[in-house]
């Protein structure tokens, strides 16, 4: 039996009485509400397990021992669940979650890094789960990347190309640029939920002024309310938080962390508990589209090309916003903007200054017509006296 086994027992709050290596100390990080019987007991949240010889089980430890291997299961606690996931560190870890993950046909996938999936990015955890069932308590399993070895990883990465196994991802867009240019996997077999999320949209029958008003926050309300035929053909995509408190009805917060301190070690328990969260998030929201029959038929398909969108290079790390248009008011990477613009009166992207530059034209056009009719006119006129005087 895997290492896992008796700590996922452990975790679901009953004894653990299966066979355990006698070399082996088991450190389990855990919250205080995580601790019920039969192990009432904590020391600054920090429950040390070992083997008892006599009884083959696990009981508290009284002291921290160097040991060979070390399997660390913690928990994070969500509107007063407490959910259990793995942090895989070393090889043991890795091969013990790897049987566990293969007994799956459906995998949750989800990555953190410092400029995810962009060109001088780096990829730091890969996060697995499954869809949970009723009766079944499916754990979550971080792959802490900066400590494995890509060789230690290959049973791992063999799971996101199997074609029989469906990944399930929210904007998988930069998880696959990250897994694609620095490890050469790809992710197939692949649904994105956010892809799911806009098919529900059509389902439920979302009307126009409903997708207008997700927009309202992007564009200028003038543009909105005044050309709104200028809009139709623009969506918004929704945010994993978003897409959960809309479809779940929950304002349960996805939590925030420093994306720059991805790559620095230790991780903190915040950052474990928000890259378990985001996978627990996304099953849910799965089951929620599956259970409503949001999925639609082609949505592998349009999820093959969506999620491929950077496969041929990737983005500058500067391609988010940074500066904001005096003409569309939008944030747009620098790259947006020319060099010298029409107007000196602000700064305007390539859009808004072709747009400036036309009725420049249209203006010089016009002005010009109106002078050489008024020069017409004048002339005219210059004639028919000329004329009137030699008649007379």
């Amino acid at each position: 039996m895997s290492i896992c086994s008796p700590l996922l027992t452990t975790m679901m709050g009953y004894h653990a009485t299966c066979p355990i290596p006698d070399h082996l100390t088991i450190f389990i990080q855990c919250s205080v509400s995580l601790l019920r019987r039969p192990f009432p007991f904590a020391v600054k949240d920090r429950v040390v397990l070992q083997k008892d010889i006599r009884s083959n089980s696990l009981v508290p430890s009284t002291a921290f021992r160097r040991v060979d291997s070390i399997a660390s299961v913690r928990s994070f606690t969500v509107s007063s669940e407490d959910i259990g996931y793995v942090l895989c560190a070393d090889t043991v870890a890795v091969a013990a979650a790897v049987p566990v993950l293969s007994s799956y046909s459906h995998l949750v996938v989800d990555c953190e890094g410092d400029q995810l999936g962009c060109r001088g990015g780096r990829l730091s955890l890969l996060t697995i789960t499954s869809i949970r069932a009723a009766s079944d308590h499916v754990p979550i399993y971080i792959f802490d990347l900066l400590r494995l070895k890509r060789k230690n990883m290959r049973r791992v990465f063999d799971l996101l190309r199997d074609a029989s196994r469906v990944k399930i991802v929210f904007d998988g867009r930069m998880d696959y640029s990250a897994l694609w240019h620095e490890y050469d996997v790809p992710i197939v077999g692949v649904i994105d939920m956010q892809l799911a999320d806009l098919h529900s949209r059509q389902a439920r029958g979302e009307r126009a002024s409903k997708r207008l008003g997700r927009l309202r926050a992007y564009l200028p309300q003038t543009m909105i309310t005044k050309k709104p035929g200028e809009c139709r053909t623009l969506t918004r995509l929704s945010s994993l938080a978003s897409c959960v408190q809309e479809h779940l009805r929950t304002n349960e917060s996805k939590g925030s962390v420093d994306h720059k301190r991805w790559l620095e070690r230790p991780l903190s328990q915040e950052q474990l508990g928000y890259a378990a969260n985001d996978v627990r998030l996304i099953g849910r929201i799965y089951e929620h589209f599956k259970v409503h029959n949001y999925l639609a038929e082609n949505l592998l398909e349009q999820s093959e090309r969506y999620v491929t969108h950077w496969k041929a290079g990737q983005p500058e790390k500067d391609r988010r916003p940074t500066k904001r248009c005096d003409g569309c008011e939008r944030l747009l990477a620098v790259q947006c903007f020319p060099r010298e613009t029409t107007s000196s009166e602000g700064i305007y992207c390539w859009v808004c200054d072709a747009i400036l530059r036309k009725k420049a034209y249209d203006k010089r056009k016009h002005d010009n017509a109106k002078r050489g009719m008024a020069e017409l006119v004048v002339e005219g006129r210059s004639i028919a006296r000329a004329s009137h005087r030699r008649s007379g």
